[in-house]
């Protein structure tokens, strides 16, 4: 399954690209990380924009992605929810993979 979280407004310290805002969501799978690389192309990420966080790899959305991601069949989750269904999933992931 593919998930986002709701979005979250960081602080400005913490935003390296100042062009896209201080307030985005996560994109995240619980499942293999090939398909979230799939599903983020459908929504005009690129791959080299994938984090591969140890606990939890995903991808940053933006606001005007979340409704279209949705739309697309990801499932809406709380920050909260999104960690604890996707954590350390990265067990399997094989580097080609990434």
């Amino acid at each position: 399954m593919i998930y986002v979280d709701t979005p979250l407004e960081y602080p400005d310290e913490l935003v390296k690209n100042k062009k896209r805002g201080n307030m985005w969501s996560h994109l995240a799978t619980d499942g293999n990380i090939v398909e979230l690389h799939k599903f983020a192309t459908k929504l005009g990420l690129k791959k080299e924009w994938f984090q591969k966080h140890q606990s939890v790899p995903h991808y940053d959305l933006i606001p005007n992605k979340i409704e279209m991601a949705v739309n697309k069949g990801a499932k809406l989750v709380s920050t909260m929810g999104l960690f604890k269904k996707c954590i350390n999933i990265n067990i399997n992931i094989k580097e080609n993979e990434l």
